[in-house]
């Protein structure tokens, strides 16, 4: 199974095993919470730890990408990332996510399908939002697409494949800031339109999740607010009959 396409249609490939060589370093653990607060402490006195993994984990954030400059990830650094993506959990082993790759050289080409995507959802569109729409496909110094390829499987629904290909799309974000960049995923209705479906070869069962913008980034970064860990965590209480 593919996991990233370049130029859009080659396949590429990991021809080594990754290996995590150095070793973990231990910190506290910090609960992110929708206030700020963290929790330090568990319930029964003992201190949490957690290793630089999950550190990693609690600090993304996205990065839109007007706010980001270059360079972009380079070959050897997205092959690091296809390998995370590949490392999600994957019933089957149907791979339904895979990454494209949009070269330098072809982002003007993109931006003219987004703004044929704007003119096909609405035909008197002006041309400042034309403009704006060409915008989209420039925005950010590296851009992946996402594309999720739905199998028939008898024992695996769409639902599981669609999680899957999630699950693939965090390792990817993560992976990209372990490189020390900084990612947004966007998306949106006209990644469903007829000039971008028809760009990147999609059939009835395949689907443009959206596009990844990465680059690096200087500065403070806006952490949107979050659940509480109370509010993701309960415990099962059985019905009474």
């Amino acid at each position: 199974n593919r996991i990233c396409d370049d130029e859009w249609t080659p396949p590429c490939s990991v021809e080594r095993e990754i290996r995590q060589t150095e070793p973990r370093v231990k910190k506290h653990l910090s609960y992110f919470t929708k206030s700020g607060s963290f929790l330090n402490k568990s319930q029964n006195g003992g201190t949490l730890i957690m290793t630089e993994i999950l550190k990693a984990m609690l600090d993304r954030s996205s990065v839109g990408p007007r706010h980001l400059t270059g360079p972009a990830p380079g070959r050897d650094e997205l092959l690091l990332v296809a390998a995370a993506a590949a490392a999600a959990p994957d019933h089957a082993s149907l791979g339904p996510m895979r990454l494209i790759h949009i070269a330098d050289a072809t982002r003007e080409h993109l931006a003219d399908i987004f703004a044929a995507a704007a003119l096909e959802a609405d035909p008197d569109a002006e041309a400042e939002a034309i403009a704006k729409a060409r915008e989209r496909a420039l925005g950010g110094p590296g851009l992946l697409a996402v594309v999720v390829d739905l199998k028939q499987h008898p024992n695996v629904p769409a639902e599981e494949q669609w999680v899957c290909a999630g699950a693939a799309l965090q390792n990817t974000l993560l992976a990209l800031e372990d490189l020390g960049y900084r990612a947004k995923m966007l998306s949106g209705a006209r990644v469903r339109s007829k000039a971008l479906r028809s760009a990147f070869d999609l059939d009835e069962s395949a689907h443009l999740l959206g596009f990844i913008a990465v680059g690096r980034h200087q500065g403070d970064v806006k952490r949107a607010a979050r659940r509480a860990p109370e509010q993701v965590l309960s415990d099962w209480v059985p019905q009474r009959a």
